[in-house]
C-alpha cells in the first residue's frame, strides 16, 4: 500500500523536518554519488538505556512523552503549508526529486526481492482526499491557510505510474473504485474517513478491501470468488470497470 506521505518518509532529510522537535530513530536509504542506494543504519539515541527503562516502567515518563507528541513544533514547511504536500508539486524541488529517486529504487529493490522468493509483487495506491472530495480546495485552504500554485492533483499518480512502467512494477490505482462507490451511495463528507482523522473509517477499509480483491481477481492472482460473493461485488460496482475515468 503506497500513500501520499510515503515519499516524505523515505527521505532522511525531509522526514526529520516534517516531524519537527520529535526525533525519529529509523534506518534510511540515501543516494550515493552514482545514484546507487546507500543504506544508513539507525543512529543511536542519546541515553537510550535510560529512556527505554523509563518508557517501559514509568507512567510519568509515558504521559510526558504523550504531551511532547501533542505539542510538536513543525520546523519545515513547503511553500507555507505542511511539508508533506511537496511530494505533489509540479515541478519538484531538488530535495523532493531525490526523495522520489530513493522511493523508486527502494520499490524496485522490494519488487526484485519479493520475486526472487517466488511471490508476486503489487503496489496498491488508494486515493488522496482531493480525489474523493469535490470540495477539497475549500477544506485544504481551511486546514493549511493557502493552496500553493505549484500543487498538482495529478502529478503524484503520474510519477508513480511512470515509475511502475520503467521498472515493471504493477500498480493498482483504487481511485475509480472509491469514486464509483461514492456516487452510487451518494456519500458526503467525510466520505471514507473518520470525522476527526484523515485515516479510513470502517467503510473506507471495507471499500478498499473489496477494491483490492477485485483487482487481484481481475489479474488472476486469487481463486475465483463464490457465486454469492461475485453477486455482491457486481451489485456494489455495477457497470464499473477499473479503467473507467
Amino acid at each position: 500500500m503506497f500513500v501520499g506521505n510515503d515519499v516524505l518518509n523515505n527521505s532522511s532529510t525531509l522526514q526529520p523536518g516534517a516531524y519537527g522537535i520529535q526525533t525519529w530513530y529509523a534506518p534510511y536509504f540515501d543516494l550515493g554519488p552514482h545514484g546507487e542506494l546507500v543504506f544508513c543504519t539507525v543512529q543511536p539515541r542519546p541515553f537510550n538505556r535510560l529512556w527505554s527503562f523509563l518508557e517501559a516502567h514509568s507512567l510519568v515518563a509515558y504521559y510526558l512523552e504523550r504531551m511532547w507528541f501533542r505539542s510538536n513544533v513543525f520546523v519545515q514547511k513547503w511553500q507555507g503549508v505542511s511539508l508533506q504536500w511537496g511530494a505533489f508539486a509540479d515541478p519538484l524541488d531538488p530535495e523532493w526529486q531525490q526523495a522520489w529517486g530513493v522511493t523508486e529504487k527502494v520499490l524496485t529493490l522490494l519488487k526484485d526481492t519479493v520475486e526472487k522468493d517466488g511471490a508476486k509483487f503489487l503496489v496498491v495506491k488508494p486515493p488522496e482526499f482531493f480525489q474523493v472530495d469535490p470540495d477539497w480546495q475549500e477544506r485544504f485552504i481551511k486546514l493549511e491557510g493557502k493552496l500553493p500554485a505549484s500543487f498538482s492533483t495529478t502529478q503524484f499518480d503520474e510519477r508513480l505510474r511512470d515509475m511502475g512502467q520503467r521498472n515493471h512494477i504493477p500498480i493498482a490505482f483504487l481511485t475509480p473504485y472509491f469514486q464509483a462507490y461514492r456516487d452510487a451511495h451518494h456519500l458526503r463528507w467525510p466520505y471514507f474517513s473518520l470525522t476527526c482523522d484523515p485515516h479510513y473509517s470502517a467503510l473506507g477499509h471495507e471499500v478498499a478491501a473489496e477494491a483490492i480483491v477485485q483487482e487481484l481477481e481481475e489479474d488472476h492472482l486469487l481463486p475465483p470468488p463464490s457465486d454469492s460473493r461475485q453477486e455482491a461485488m457486481t451489485h456494489e460496482y455495477q457497470g464499473f470497470s477499473r479503467h473507467s475515468d
